[in-house]
């Protein structure tokens, strides 16, 4: 039985993110899309690999298919088509394989945005600032999400650890990272 996927990868022309990318497909992707078809299960969706490689080898730390994490949130921000409504009609009518991925030519950084304390106990009920700035901020260098946020008498404040992803566009990845800082 093939097994219908389509693996999202943004990868630049890098010898080794593209021998990389393989290797997640063998090690992780292939078996992880044998074990649902082995099980019965027709998974029809978006499963982010979230992989550490260390010196020996490569492995895998969790799936993830939540769109409100900075690991998809950044991968979304560095697609250019299609679109994700054109993706989650693909995925409900089962015609993903159909679909041509295009990616943005330039770096894309996401840079979080955290409550003092994070991740193990972080200070919540704090005012957020400089979102009117971040709005200004041109839209070709970056933008900003918001997260975890309340309102408390009409302001804005922070109701988890992390508050705000910061994404930023350039020609380098340092270029993409100083806009995400300068965004933050």
């Amino acid at each position: 039985m093939e097994i219908p996927y389509h693996f999202l990868h943004p990868i630049k022309d890098n010898a080794y993110l593209r021998c990389l990318h393989l290797h997640i497909e063998k090690k992780i992707l292939w078996p992880t899309l044998a074990a649902f078809r082995d099980l019965g299960i027709r998974y029809e969706g978006i499963l982010c690999a979230d992989c550490i490689e260390t010196s020996d080898d490569l492995f895998l730390m969790e799936y993830n298919s939540r769109f409100g994490d900075p690991q998809i949130q950044v991968l979304t921000a560095a697609l250019q088509s299609p679109s994700l409504l054109d993706i989650f009609v693909a995925i409900i009518s089962g015609a993903v394989a159909n679909l041509k991925f295009v990616w943005l030519n330039e770096s894309v950084v996401l840079l979080v945005g955290c409550a003092p304390g994070y991740p193990r106990r972080p200070v919540v009920g704090q005012e957020i600032i400089g979102i009117e700035q971040a709005m200004q901020y041109p839209s070709d260098r970056g933008y900003f999400l918001p997260a975890g946020w309340s309102m408390r008498n009409g302001k804005i404040i922070n109701a988890s650890g992390r508050c705000n992803n910061y994404i930023g566009f350039g020609s380098t990845d340092e270029e993409a990272a100083r806009h995400a800082y300068e965004l933050a």
